[in-house]
């Protein structure tokens, strides 16, 4: 098993990727969103976000590499990814994302502490559709989820 840059108590942390591009096999009527992310407590602040909306499925990847190939396999209905991975730069992940055909019209929210107006812009130039800032607005959040939810329930002709 790979460790990671990211420590918890000055332990070295193990790569968990929580699923994988097969592991996967949401229902129907599941909201699948991606968060690339490799700060434990963060992944773990989101699933107990996302465990306020039980028709969401959480996929994670802790390294961008990982969450490109997450986001070309799966194509989830959301992706967030955090600006500073182990591997790879957030915006690079970004890049990735616009340039590859099965990614590129995903919508994508980028997650973090640097709330420059400067870094924003530079984001939404590069193709992100969101910009959440950390510690994260949970009700900016829901309301992001819920808009996608919505989204897929009107494209799957499911009530509201």
């Amino acid at each position: 098993m790979d460790e990671v840059e990211s420590t918890l108590d000055g332990e070295l942390l193990p790569v968990v990727e929580s699923q994988g591009p097969a592991d996967v096999e949401p229902l129907d009527d599941q909201l699948v969103i991606l968060y690339i992310e490799d700060n434990v407590a963060n992944l773990h602040l989101m699933e107990s976000v996302m465990e306020l909306r039980p028709t969401v499925t959480l996929l994670t990847a802790m390294r961008g590499t990982v969450g490109f190939e997450i986001a070309r396999d799966q194509r989830p209905d959301l992706i967030l990814v955090d600006l500073h991975l182990p591997d790879l730069d957030g915006r690079d992940v970004l890049r990735m994302l616009r340039d590859e055909p099965l990614t590129s019209e995903l919508p994508v929210a980028v997650v973090s502490a640097d709330a420059t107006p400067a870094r924003i812009a530079e984001v939404r130039t590069l193709g992100a559709d969101y910009y959440l800032t950390k510690p994260i607005d949970i009700h900016e959040l829901i309301a992001i989820v819920d808009h996608h939810l919505e989204r897929r329930q009107a494209a799957h002709g499911e009530p509201g």
